[in-house]
């Protein structure tokens, strides 16, 4: 849905393709019918400068999602060019944040920013609520999937840019042993 996929659907009387925005029409539920299998997805490629985080909530590991959220942008000249953003099991249905990705645009992805973004988003959601989870906790959980999510983005990208730099130091032997000690020191390398 944030990035405008399209599902291929298959029964013996023929084929249809819907979007992914159609396909969930609420919680635990499609409109694939009972004759139907889901044989295709078929996702847009993102370019070179396209950056995306995922978060999640849940109680246990495997457990359904609490809240989720992906977050795509191109980081153009240091800015958030065309971003997307879609929350999962904060509303009866995925949803896009057109808040937060207005206010996106043009702007770097730091941390003030995506927080910003994730109170945006939470403002404009109309959340459900179930016998373990309240609407207003869902509101909150939306804004801090969506800062993760944005912060996730960036921070994969920002861990690339480390390792190319430290393998093409350690390439030059008068600076393998600082490199070594730097890449040391490098968080999850």
């Amino acid at each position: 849905m944030t990035l405008g996929a399209q599902l291929q659907l298959m029964s013996r009387s023929g084929e249809r393709i819907v979007g992914a925005s159609e396909f969930i029409d609420g919680p635990m539920s499609t409109i694939r019918a009972e004759d139907e299998i889901l044989v295709e997805a078929r996702l847009p490629l993102l370019g070179p400068e396209a950056r995306f985080g995922f978060y999640e909530v849940n109680r246990r590991a495997g457990d359904f999602a609490l809240g989720m959220a992906l977050a795509v942008f191109d980081e153009i000249d240091g800015v958030a060019r065309n971003p997307r953003i879609g929350l999962g099991a904060i509303e009866e249905r995925p949803l896009r944040s057109s808040p937060a990705e207005d206010f996106l645009e043009g702007k770097p992805v730091n941390a003030e920013n995506a927080k910003e973004a994730g109170r945006l988003a939470a403002e404009g959601v109309d959340p459900m609520s179930d016998a373990a989870i309240t609407a207003d906790y869902r509101r909150d959980l939306a804004a801090v999937c969506i800062e993760r999510a944005l912060l996730a983005a960036v921070f994969v990208e920002r861990r690339k840019m480390i390792k190319e730099r430290i393998d093409a130091i350690s390439s030059n032997s008068r600076c393998a042993v600082c490199a070594s000690d730097f890449a040391s020191r490098v968080p999850g390398r």
